[in-house]
């Protein structure tokens, strides 16, 4: 076996070989590497592993630097593709190399399908996600929610929320999720980070607008790869909560998911327990495992990830700092900021 950085023209190889493995992620495609060292100038490293001219495992990396996590590698969402434990270990150990090379305090294969049983690995089983499947009646859909969130549900509709599917709308839906991320204190990612998707990753991601008497009130970014509609970046201002926005969200990525022909929703990361995980599961999807896996480097504890930062007193000073901060600054500032802490 070879393990080896991927080569420019081998792009249409790895795709192929991601499309095919059962466990890839949508962030798994080759378009990101492009699309991540374009945004965000970052170092990256595409390691693959063939076998007699086979790809048999794939594994995303990004090198990156940061004033308050240090120096790490982390895997772009979805962590490592590999046909067995074998070819899992070999693209691990040359990740670990990378690692100990550079002086990095840790790796970590983030939100990975599969719980890797390797040498070395620390995991963190927090975080899950819940994943919806589409029948041809989407009445069954309600029927197995909780009696609240199909009230909610209902209630949107009552509401006079609308939809309407189609990135054309980004444009007009940006500033609108520029300003909910600086409501929750967290930095935007820039328009330019969506605009390079649809440049390089063609069809990858698609956007649902949500709209109440005209006025856009949030929408998200979902990403239709193989059967599945991942909710992957939203964007809903508080002051209209009371709309019941957050459920007609998830009700549209359905409804979008079954015009579409797709068989399943998957609804995004949440914490186990947390807020958002309470109200995810009302829907009555199933709860699909996201495993954080760690290799540390002279460091006795993994990072935060995710909702977990929340309770890092550092983050919470910073989150009360950027509620203040000027919109027109945070679009100067953010993506500078999420260089550092692309995925949370």
């Amino acid at each position: 076996m070879i393990v080896r950085e991927i080569q420019p023209g081998e792009g249409e190889r790895w795709d192929a070989y991601v499309c095919k493995n059962p466990f890839s992620a949508p962030r798994h495609l080759y378009g990101w590497k492009s699309v991540m060292e374009e945004v965000f100038k970052s170092k990256t490293h595409y390691l693959l592993a063939e076998e007699n001219g086979n790809i048999t495992g794939v594994l995303p990396l990004i090198s990156i630097s940061s004033l308050v996590a240090g120096k790490y590698i982390t895997s772009l969402p979805g962590g490592m593709c590999a046909d067995d434990d074998g070819t899992a270990g070999e693209l691990l150990e040359h990740a670990k190399a990378f690692v100990r090379a550079g002086n990095f305090r840790y790796l970590i294969l983030r939100d990975s399908r599969i719980k890797w049983d390797l040498t070395d690995l620390t995991t963190d089983e927090e975080h899950v996600s819940f994943a919806i499947e589409i029948p041809s009646d989407l009445d069954l859909v309600k029927r197995a929610m909780k009696r609240q969130t199909r009230q909610h549900v209902n209630q949107a509709s009552n509401n006079c929320l609308k939809a309407i599917y189609g990135l054309e709308k980004l444009s007009e839906y940006y500033p609108i999720y520029s300003k909910a991320m600086r409501e929750f204190g967290n930095p935007t990612l820039g328009v330019k980070f969506f605009r390079s998707i649809a440049n390089h990753i063609p069809g990858w991601a698609d956007l649902i607008t949500l709209y109440h008497e005209g006025e856009i009130v949030g929408g998200v970014i979902v990403a239709p790869y193989k059967q599945t509609v991942y909710g992957i970046w939203s964007g809903l201002l508080q002051q209209h909560y009371a709309l019941q926005t957050p459920a007609f969200m998830f009700w549209e990525m359905i409804n979008y998911a079954h015009r579409n022909g797709y068989q399943c929703v998957d609804m995004g990361r949440c914490r186990v327990n947390s807020g958002g995980y309470k109200f995810k599961k009302g829907f009555g999807g199933l709860v699909q495992p996201l495993y954080q896996q760690f290799y540390l480097n002279g460091i006795n504890r993994p990072p935060s990830v995710g909702e977990e930062m929340k309770e890092d007193l550092k983050y919470r000073i910073f989150v009360a700092v950027w509620n203040k901060v000027p919109l027109g600054l945070t679009e100067v500032l953010g993506p500078q900021i999420r260089k550092r802490m692309p995925f949370g």
